[in-house]
């Protein structure tokens, strides 16, 4: 079972990284630094912005990372905290 579902998320994954960029900026979370949600081109490698690849960054533990935890670890810990903001079909 997990092997489909395995499956199943890359071809998700490809099917995210071929949408325009101005359909996956929605989905950036510069307040975060880049590490929840899509990233593409944010880090750098050999001092160019690296657009070979694109990440997609979510706790895949929790719906809410922080859901029984109090706004001061929120406030304090934001980018380890915060939900991605997920794809929708349009």
């Amino acid at each position: 079972e997990i092997d489909s579902h395995r499956v199943e998320l890359l071809g998700l994954g490809r099917k995210l990284a071929l949408l325009p960029a101005s359909s996956l900026e929605k989905y950036e979370r510069p307040e975060h630094n880049y590490v929840v949600g899509w990233s593409r081109g944010r880090e750098k490698f050999r001092g160019v912005e690296d657009v070979a690849k694109g990440s997609w960054y979510a706790n895949g533990l929790y719906a809410e990372p922080a859901q029984n935890e109090s706004d001061t670890l929120k406030a304090k810990y934001p980018a380890s905290t915060a939900e991605p903001l997920w794809p929708t079909s349009d």
